[in-house]
């Protein structure tokens, strides 16, 4: 089929409506100190133009929480909250237009990032399989399993930082991809920007740095000058968000290279982060592996299968197929070592969010490459299994226990049968108007996106060159 044929309505319909799926069954924060330090420091930056957070330290209550000489500040990279700054800022702008700032609701917008996040990492990697020639089917296997069976659907409805962490893992992937297919001369401050972005929102992302420069350091189809000038233009790139990084650090804690973790209110005092990795490597990857509350191989269907797509992930594009590899394996050796992780702060994967791209796109792949036979039908079964075993782990628990809780605590006149949508649908009743304005908007960009990405290759001047030194 070739490019005018494709319904290119398609995929941006199928964004819209996940997005409105994640959005009315969000929960409006704060409901923890986690989402409640990236709300207290998204307000302080946009209302009060500050880092500090005493104003709303409360969301925080007061255990997610940095103190210096007398002043809270947020103990969670700050990436989170910087990127939901334009969606937070504009949304209270145009209430304010339209005067009806008394309806402005902080933690709408701010969790709209997630769902507006987990909705763009579908049709995102929707792209990436197309790129790598994944069929039709195989795709739209995929992106329902990613959608309905990761933990894309777990944090793509709260304010924490894993939705945002796999939306740019993603977008950091398709660029990538998209610059080892056909090089332009922006790519290279994009993916600069993308991996600082990373970093600065997750700090086990500082990975991506070296992995990336080294990709760029070793390829042997660009010529030594053009890898010199692609390092600087990657570097540049990422200059903005490294610069931002270390003025937030020296305006909250004194030192451009001092963490928020070095005074943390609760664990005062701290020994340094890298203190939290001490676990034994391999009795902490095979926690991973088989724990019975997040192991992958257990809670995770698709894994399996996507291991099983490595080869043809190296046959489609060996440069990209080596970098997603060498970064997944290199994530899941330094989560195993974390004690967090291993000491049981968490009940899911969340600490190897940005794994699930690479497992994802393994799959797609994986389908792909087993069209039928036993293999084909074992790797499709996994692909349906996974939405059910994310609504046995998390829907049971979540929807019908704690939702279902919340709602009639809060609204005990309700009937059931009201109690139980306002449970499942906690943000519907109240936000369905802003829900579809956002989704109508989102169905725009991501047509937009995709004419921009499928635009046909310049005649000339606006690529990097790709010629092979003469020998």
């Amino acid at each position: 089929m070739n490019r005018r044929s494709r319904p290119w309505w398609a995929p941006a319909l199928g964004v819209g409506a996940l997005y409105c799926f994640y959005a009315a069954t969000s929960l409006v924060p704060p409901m923890s100190s986690n989402d409640g330090c990236h709300l207290a420091l998204l307000r302080a930056m946009v209302e009060r133009h500050t880092f500090c957070i005493d104003d709303y330290a409360q969301y925080t209550n007061y255990f997610d929480i940095a103190v210096v000489d007398g002043h809270y500040f947020a103990d969670r990279p700050p990436g989170t909250a910087l990127i939901a700054v334009p969606l937070y800022a504009v949304g209270r702008a145009l209430l304010g237009v339209l005067d009806a700032t008394d309806r402005f609701d902080p933690g709408f917008y701010a969790v709209s990032l997630s769902s507006v996040a987990g909705a763009v990492s579908a049709g995102i990697l929707w792209q990436i399989l197309m790129s790598l020639a994944v069929g039709r089917g195989a795709a739209v296997l995929t992106v329902i399993a990613f959608a309905l069976g990761s933990l894309n659907w777990t944090y793509a409805g709260v304010f924490y930082s894993h939705a945002i962490v796999i939306l740019l893992t993603l977008a950091l992937l398709l660029a990538l991809l998209k610059h080892l297919r056909c090089a332009r001369a922006w790519h290279l401050p994009a993916i600069g920007c993308i991996t600082g972005l990373c970093v600065i929102t997750d700090y086990q992302m500082v990975l991506l740095v070296p992995l990336t420069a080294l990709l760029l350091t070793l390829r042997r189809d660009t010529t030594p000058v053009a890898r010199i000038r692609g390092i600087a233009a990657w570097a540049a790139g990422g200059l903005p968000v490294l610069l931002f990084f270390l003025s937030y650090n020296w305006s909250c804690f004194g030192s451009p290279f001092a963490l928020s973790y070095d005074f943390h209110l609760a664990t005062l005092p701290v020994t340094g982060a890298a203190s939290a990795y001490r676990v034994p490597l391999f009795e902490g990857l095979w926690s991973i592996l088989t724990h019975r509350e997040w192991g992958l191989l257990l809670w995770l269907p698709v894994f399996v299968p996507a291991v099983l797509g490595t080869r043809s992930l190296f046959r489609a594009n060996r440069v990209f197929a080596s970098f997603a590899l060498t970064f997944a394996i290199l994530l899941l050796l330094l989560t195993s070592k974390l004690q967090f992780f291993w000491g049981g702060a968490t009940h899911d994967l969340r600490y190897l969010a940005a794994l699930f791209p690479v497992v994802f796109v393994l799959y797609g792949v994986s389908l792909e490459a087993f069209p039928s036979g036993w293999a084909g039908v074992s790797v499709r079964v996994a692909g349906f299994a996974a939405p059910v075993f994310q609504a046995a782990h998390w829907g049971f628990v979540w929807f019908l226990g704690f939702r279902l809780g919340r709602a009639q605590a809060a609204v005990p006149g309700l009937g059931r049968f009201e109690s139980w949508l306002t449970s499942v649908f906690p943000s519907a009743a109240r936000y369905w108007p802003l829900i579809l304005t956002n989704a109508v908007i989102l169905c725009g960009a991501a047509v937009l996106v995709r004419v921009v990405l499928e635009r046909p290759k310049p005649a000339g001047g606006d690529e990097i060159s790709q010629t092979s030194p003469s020998g």
